[in-house]
């Protein structure tokens, strides 16, 4: 069966009705105004005339880099990027210093952090530079008067714990070496604390012999115990408390060790002559002890009375033994005795110098506060 289809023209087309945007011209418009906008600023910027290009730059202190410093270098887990070819890549120089104006703000370098800024010293002025004038005022003065062993300086401070309390001692300068103009204390010791002890020798030039003063710091409870004690050394005495009972105790015995050695000088001939008839009659004792006499009788008597006298005739020996022993001693350290006699005199006159005329200056102290102390 044939089926009539309607063949259309190749130039035949529907016609379509045009429909007009009414926002496509307002939008044209203001396109073409933002492109002209853009197109002015670029020539601006390019001529310098733009207010942009005339605002003046920031000044920024960059410190100064030392060059022969290599800088570290810093590992990353960043990829680098590489530089476009719009950007213009240049060796790197040394940063020179930026010119500023009064008008333009200047940023502060940045603050050091607290773990690299180096520590003050807790103690500014080494002792050794104290002058005339740059000492405190002192806790307490101490008198070198000689008469007791020890003499303590007491503080007990009121606003702070004892344990923060440090000690300086100086001493007059009767009492060192020190320049014959020189009128302020010494300071030998600074900064003692608990359990702290300076032993400050004397300018006493005897050959064997010396003096000095030992400092003691201690604290007891709520107190501060600064204790000063005398001392003299003689090489056949030792250590000994420098006071005036002392140094008249050991005179005493050394004047008698030397009349005693004197004594013994006299008498050596004598206890070493009794010495050999002692043992003379201990031998002949001995010897009876089995002697024979003329009968039985006698005999007995002889042997009996050796037995007797023996034990008598043998401490006798002993004794006179440790007599004669004690005597050659004695003798024997009359050279050292008098020496130490001699230096025991030089120590002296040395003390009736200070004694009552040299003194100490003590202070206890917190930061710049001093602590006011007692002598006792």
């Amino acid at each position: 069966m044939d089926f009539d289809f309607p063949v259309e023209s190749p130039t035949f087309r529907p016609s379509l009705k045009r429909q007009s945007n009414p926002f496509l011209f307002p939008m044209v418009i203001i396109g073409g105004g933002m492109g002209i906008l853009a197109a002015y600023g670029a020539l601006a910027l390019i001529s310098g005339n733009s207010p942009l290009a005339k605002t003046p730059p920031i000044a920024v202190d960059t410190p100064k880099r030392d060059l022969n410093i290599r800088p570290p270098v810093i590992r990353s887990s960043f990829i680098p990027v590489e530089p476009s070819r719009s950007t213009k890549v240049v060796d790197s120089e040394p940063p020179r210093d930026i010119p500023t104006s009064a008008d333009s703000p200047t940023l502060p370098p940045p603050e050091q952090p607290p773990s690299v800024q180096p520590q003050q010293p807790i103690h500014q002025k080494p002792v050794e530079q104290f002058g005339a004038n740059d000492l405190p005022k002192p806790s307490a003065i101490a008198s070198l008067t000689l008469n007791d062993a020890a003499i303590k300086v007491i503080a007990t401070p009121e606003d702070t714990t004892v344990g923060n309390v440090l000690c300086d001692v100086g001493f007059s300068p009767n009492l060192l070496d020190a320049n014959p103009g020189q009128k302020q204390y010494v300071i030998v010791a600074s900064h003692l604390t608990n359990h702290s002890s300076y032993i400050q020798e004397l300018p006493l030039h005897i050959n064997g012999a010396g003096a000095a003063i030992e400092i003691r710091v201690t604290h007891q409870s709520r107190s501060a115990i600064c204790e000063l004690r005398p001392q003299f050394s003689l090489p056949g005495v030792g250590i000994q408390p420098m006071t005036i009972n002392r140094a008249t105790t050991i005179r005493k015995k050394l004047s008698r060790a030397l009349d005693d050695a004197a004594q013994a000088k006299e008498n050596m001939s004598a206890m070493t002559a009794r010495l050999g008839g002692l043992q003379t009659q201990v031998a002949t004792a001995q010897a009876n002890l089995t002697a024979t006499g003329t009968n039985p009788a006698d005999t007995g008597l002889i042997r009996h009375n050796a037995t007797m006298a023996l034990p008598g005739l043998n401490r006798s020996l002993a004794s006179q033994k440790k007599a004669l022993a004690a005597a050659q001693d004695v003798i024997a350290a009359e050279a050292a005795n008098q020496v130490d006699l001699t230096d025991l005199e030089q120590i002296g006159e040395y003390a009736q110098q200070i004694a009552s005329v040299a003194t100490i200056y003590v202070r206890f102290y917190v930061g710049d506060t001093t602590i006011p102390a007692t002598v006792k």
